[in-house]
């Protein structure tokens, strides 16, 4: 740990700088479990699903408010949240995607064979 006064580096443990006295335990900040806010996540997902994307983008700004406030359990029910909306919108995304293809094939299977060969060659 730095000294915030002289800059002097003292071990983590001590409590007052070696070099000039300074109170160091002000300085230690309580350890706090990280929460992820997704944003990145949030932010693809605008692209790529705008309505589940700008609902993940609400909650993952959620996160870092919270934090700031210093509530910990509202943070992670965010996270949480923000994250939940990025998975379902990718699945949207997917489902949408794969959908007319599926619809394509059923029809190559059923419907193609279905016409005559003589009419297809002339």
């Amino acid at each position: 740990m730095y000294c915030s006064k002289c800059g002097h580096e003292n071990p983590d443990d001590y409590n007052f700088c070696k070099n000039c006295g300074h109170d160091l335990s002000h300085a230690k900040a309580p350890h706090t479990k990280s929460v992820p806010n997704y944003m990145a996540f949030s932010i693809i997902m605008i692209f790529l699903c705008l309505p589940f994307g700008i609902a993940g983008l609400v909650y993952s700004l959620k996160v870092d408010e919270f934090l700031m406030q210093g509530d910990t359990e509202a943070a992670k029910a965010a996270s949480d949240k923000a994250r939940k909306l990025d998975i379902i919108g990718l699945i949207v995304l997917g489902a949408l995607i794969c959908i007319p293809f599926i619809i394509a094939l059923i029809s190559l299977i059923f419907i193609v064979p279905a016409i005559p060969f003589n009419i297809i060659v002339h």
